[in-house]
């Protein structure tokens, strides 16, 4: 019935909703919106990892490095295993010509998780 799916609906308010259409939103190239509801996310949940990671992705792709490397290390601070993390702390140290570090967190994600794509591919 319609009232039982929406008993089980991702309420309007929840944090992990608001990621899951940030992320459509990305894949429509509308980033802006992305990260108004990306900061809306945080603002419900602010310890929420995926948000964080999202949002430090997408400071990367802005070529705001430093304030992304500020969140994937807020987030690796309390995960240290958070392997979504660790790639986007790589990535983001690669962009800035630092090889030596970005390589312990591939490092560290390939041991986590040894299949990952992006771990693979930039191993």
């Amino acid at each position: 019935s319609s009232s039982s799916r929406r008993a089980t609906a991702p309420s309007p308010r929840s944090a992990v909703a608001k990621i899951g259409l940030a992320r459509v939103l990305i894949q429509r190239k509308q980033n802006d919106r992305a990260m108004a509801l990306i900061d809306e996310a945080l603002a419900i949940e602010p310890s929420f990892a995926g948000a964080r990671v999202l949002k430090g992705e997408m400071l990367r792709m802005n070529r705001q490095l430093e304030p992304a490397l500020a969140l994937f290390n807020e987030v690796l601070r309390s995960s240290p295993r958070h392997v979504e993390a660790l790639l986007g702390r790589a990535a983001a140290l690669v962009d800035l010509s630092r090889d030596a570090e970005a390589q312990r967190d591939i490092d560290a994600a390939l041991e986590l998780a040894p299949k990952h794509p992006l771990a693979l591919y930039l191993g």
